[in-house]
């Protein structure tokens, strides 16, 4: 493959995403794992469109676990953050791109 969409393994290799012409793919984060991802410009032209969207509750909204989940047995293992705070926690972690939720993370007493 000269070009297109690749995804970043877990062992840290690039691998190719076949796409059949005409489909349309959707990556999902968020409630399932959002692979790191790139495209590559090849020699081949093709016409490709992306289109990047965000969805998400209000941007003071307070992003949390739910605490009827919480019990002696399952304690808290991670602190809330508002949605525009969530937001500007992964602009900081642009690079490191996985890292923003470790920084919610409650240290195991």
């Amino acid at each position: 493959m000269d070009g297109g969409l690749q995804i970043l393994t877990h062992q840290g290799q690039w691998i190719n995403v076949h796409i059949p012409p005409n489909a349309i793919l959707i990556q999902l984060g968020d409630q399932l794992e959002s692979h790191i991802h790139r495209v590559l410009v090849g020699k081949y032209k093709a016409r490709r469109i992306s289109i990047g969207t965000l969805h998400g509750p209000s941007i003071d909204k307070l992003v949390a676990p739910a605490l009827e989940f919480v019990d002696d047995t399952h304690p808290l293992a991670y602190h809330g953050m508002t949605y525009s705070d969530a937001l500007e926690a992964n602009n900081r972690y642009e690079i490191e791109v996985q890292s923003c939720i470790e920084q919610l993370r409650i240290p195991s007493l």
